[in-house]
């Protein structure tokens, strides 16, 4: 999913940390579960292997990416704070 923007076309499941609470939204662009918890990583397993899971979700992910994490959005986010130091 995050492999430069064009993203592997499979659903998302994170551990419960801060870095993936950032990438990931439980239920909408993938599944998160709490670190440890093998019973609901099963869970989010069986989720995302439905088939009215998959593609909302990862097409939900991809834009989510796209939008806010891609070197795109980045270098248009430091060209904007630069250009308001700048002024």
């Amino acid at each position: 999913m995050l492999d430069g923007g064009d993203g592997a076309g499979v659903p998302v499941i994170a551990s419960d940390i801060p870095g993936n609470r950032d990438l990931v939204t439980h239920g909408e662009t993938g599944q998160i579960f709490p670190v440890g918890d093998a019973s609901l990583l099963k869970d989010a397993i069986d989720a995302v292997l439905q088939p009215k899971f998959d593609r909302p979700s990862v097409q939900r992910a991809k834009e989510l990416i796209d939008t806010r994490h891609s070197a795109r959005s980045m270098a248009q986010a430091y060209e904007r704070l630069f250009q308001s130091l700048a002024n």
